[in-house]
């Protein structure tokens, strides 16, 4: 949980967005994987075997109960910058960016 909302707010840090729960960072390969040179192989043994190469290192309640952290974290961070909007002329664009994450 908590390393969801880590990512999850640094995801909103760099790119304005939720982060999806099926981002590289939530993922990791099988250990018997092949390398990644043989990547379209890898899909196309995916799609015969309908076994998945790689797995979610989250639950879906872990994944949630981050995402409904970050929801309180960026309440926290847009208030931080409204109070610092005189002085800093991406206050009000940084709150409606939070505001539209979190609707």
């Amino acid at each position: 949980e908590d390393y969801a909302q880590f990512k999850a707010f640094c995801h909103f840090l760099q790119h304005g967005t939720l982060i999806p729960p099926d981002a590289p960072c939530f993922l990791v390969s099988h250990a018997n994987q092949p390398t990644a040179a043989s990547a379209t192989t890898t899909e196309q043994d995916q799609a015969k075997s309908g076994v998945p190469t790689t797995r979610s290192i989250l639950t879906d309640e872990e994944y949630l109960s981050g995402c409904i952290s970050l929801c309180h974290q960026l309440s926290r961070h847009a208030v931080t910058r409204a109070s610092n909007a005189l002085s800093d002329p991406l206050a009000v664009t940084s709150v409606r960016v939070a505001r539209d994450v979190v609707s």
